[in-house]
């Protein structure tokens, strides 16, 4: 009697380990070729983390003002994605958008690249795609590190700011 109690038990006991196994594994790996991740303005999430640094970066009702630049924010992804697609909807207000780099080594060392899809949208805001290898970007520790640059839209322009209202990005195999 007491065998057979400690065999149902153990059979319990494993088929909870097994469904657990198969559960961590499911939610590892996207059952699709990518992975959106979309981050919420003003708050660090596992996957991506806030604009930064604070001084630079006021957070507006609905979007996230960039007073300076630059700023970065880290993404952290697993290994078996190769690439990255930045979407970045924002608006121009004095400071225009330069460029998004990944971070190329250690230090200050990013490589900046121009907007490869950029398009108008509604009430003055647009819409930008950069794409990125991953494999190009310096990783320690799973964390990637890009920067958001912007420029004066003039040259009389001392003082201005870039909006951002949202910042997406998806992680390709």
């Amino acid at each position: 009697m007491k065998k057979t109690w400690l065999k149902r038990i153990s059979l319990v006991f494993a088929a909870i380990t097994i469904g657990f196994a198969i559960w961590l594994v499911n939610i590892n790996f996207p059952s699709y070729d990518a992975l959106i991740i979309e981050s919420e303005l003003g708050q660090d999430l596992p996957a991506i983390s806030k604009l930064g640094p604070e001084p630079r970066v006021k957070l507006v009702e609905g979007y996230q003002t960039v007073l300076e630049s630059p700023i970065y924010f880290d993404l952290r992804a697993m290994p078996w994605f190769k690439e990255a697609q930045v979407h970045l909807i924002y608006k121009e207000e004095g400071l225009s958008l330069a460029g998004v780099g990944g971070q190329a080594g250690p230090g200050f060392n990013y490589d900046v690249k121009t907007a490869t899809i950029n398009t108008d949208q509604e009430d003055g805001w647009q819409k930008a795609v950069f794409y990125f290898t991953l494999a190009d970007v310096y990783s320690p520790k799973n964390i990637n590190r890009f920067l958001i640059s912007t420029e004066p839209t003039s040259l009389t322009d001392k003082e201005g700011e870039l909006q951002i209202k949202q910042l997406k990005v998806i992680l390709k195999k």
